[in-house]
């Protein structure tokens, strides 16, 4: 459950994608990423927390909430959701990215996505970013399924979850591994308890970590008659014998593309904070007052055929953060061609700048994407070249054709 307004990139649907080592949050209000919490079709990877991210193409948007907007397993925090791709029933999809780097910074990907005898789905995904190779795999069988992920790399990682799926509520178990002697057995869940103008969901999970008990509970109710939605939750963790509590209330109002809103959050543990939010379109401004640290983020993300921009500026402590990027196109034949750029800047507490740019082109022709980058264009000594082919495909059955005259 979300409140009405909250922001989904698909930005695994382009091939320039695979440069960035961050994609998810470079257009977002969200804050850095070692604050945010990964989760995948609303649930957690597994419940500790982990800043190991999925392959990509293993997924089809990115959901990027803030504290009042996040559903149950936010954990009263920035969250970042990915959105499974859907398998086809009666054909298959598949996608090869390969990107060659003049500094050994490579990236791999590919993807499967069929169905299978019996009512079987399989999905399966692997990438490669400079050191670290990652893979995902899906079986599904009806309500059933069974998902993995492995990561390789500084730490060795993988899990394996099993769980039903229903309208009403699911449930999972699983067993995470993340070496060297980290292992965790974890069981949990979610259910809905109310819906309509008012709603309330539920969630909650336990973890044991390496002889250590783990446990997590939320609550998150909703009212939303109209223009206006109210929000209010409740969180709880238990580790290691301490019990941490936190919870968050706060309103949205929204009429067409405008959208106002504001709360108070603490997460589990923390301290309160303030959070005022406000959006046109698809540009966004963040505020956050803490009394650690006060931010204001300023963000917007535009994609269509002809255009792609995006705009980020983040200023906290006497700092300011800057990233843009532009990636205009035009129509050459049945092909089209992108060329732009991206672009950060950030400047520090001393009033000295820093700044980081890439160049970007794309010819894209059917199922193929052949793709041409520059990075670190201003730095001599980083300076990189990057050049490859992206190929997706889709197997549609055959459609029947009607006889003259029928």
């Amino acid at each position: 459950m979300v409140l009405s307004l909250h922001s989904v990139f698909s930005v695994s649907g382009h091939p320039s994608d695979l440069l960035e080592t961050w994609p998810t949050l470079t257009w977002s209000t969200a804050p850095p990423w070692t604050e945010t919490r990964i989760l995948f079709d609303g649930g957690p990877l597994f419940l500790c927390e982990s800043d190991l991210l999925p392959p990509w193409a293993s997924w089809r948007a990115v959901e990027l909430l803030d504290p009042l907007e996040g559903g149950a397993w936010s954990n009263c925090g920035w969250s970042v959701n990915f959105v499974s791709p859907e398998v086809p029933d009666s054909s298959y999809s598949t996608g090869v990215g390969l990107l060659e780097n003049t500094r050994y910074r490579n990236r791999y990907s590919g993807y499967l996505r069929r169905p299978l005898p019996a009512e079987l789905m399989l999905d399966v995904s692997a990438g490669r970013k400079d050191t670290l190779s990652s893979q995902r795999l899906r079986l599904g069988w009806r309500s059933l399924g069974m998902t993995s992920q492995f990561w390789q790399g500084d730490v060795d990682a993988y899990t394996v979850h099993c769980g039903l799926t229903r309208p009403d509520f699911w449930l999972r178990a699983g067993f995470v591994h993340r070496g060297p002697g980290g292992r965790q057995y974890e069981i949990l869940g979610q259910v809905p308890l109310l819906s309509g103008p008012v709603s309330l969901e539920t969630a909650g999970g336990a973890a044991y970590v390496d002889s250590v008990a783990y446990g997590e509970a939320h609550a998150v109710a909703e009212w939303g008659p109209g223009e206006l939605s109210l929000v209010c939750r409740a969180d709880g963790r238990i580790f290691d014998e301490e019990t941490l509590y936190g919870g968050a209330a706060g309103a949205r109002w929204t009429r067409g593309i405008l959208s106002l809103g504001g709360g108070l959050w603490s997460p589990p543990g923390e301290r309160e904070g303030l959070l005022l939010t406000a959006a046109v379109g698809p540009a966004r401004l963040s505020t956050v007052i803490r009394e650690e640290l006060s931010e204001i983020t300023l963000a917007a993300y535009r994609s269509t055929r002809s255009l792609t921009l995006g705009l980020r500026a983040r200023g906290w402590d006497d700092t300011l953060g800057v990233s843009a990027l532009l990636l205009p196109s035009i129509a050459y034949g049945n092909a089209r061609i992108y060329a732009g750029g991206r672009m950060e800047a950030h400047l520090d507490q001393s009033s000295e700048w820093s700044t980081e740019g890439d160049i970007l082109a794309v010819f894209s022709l059917g199922g193929f994407d052949f793709v041409g980058a520059v990075e670190d264009v201003q730095n001599d000594y980083q300076r990189r070249y990057t050049y490859g082919i992206v190929w997706k495909f889709v197997d549609r059955p055959p459609e029947p054709q009607e006889r003259e005259g029928g």
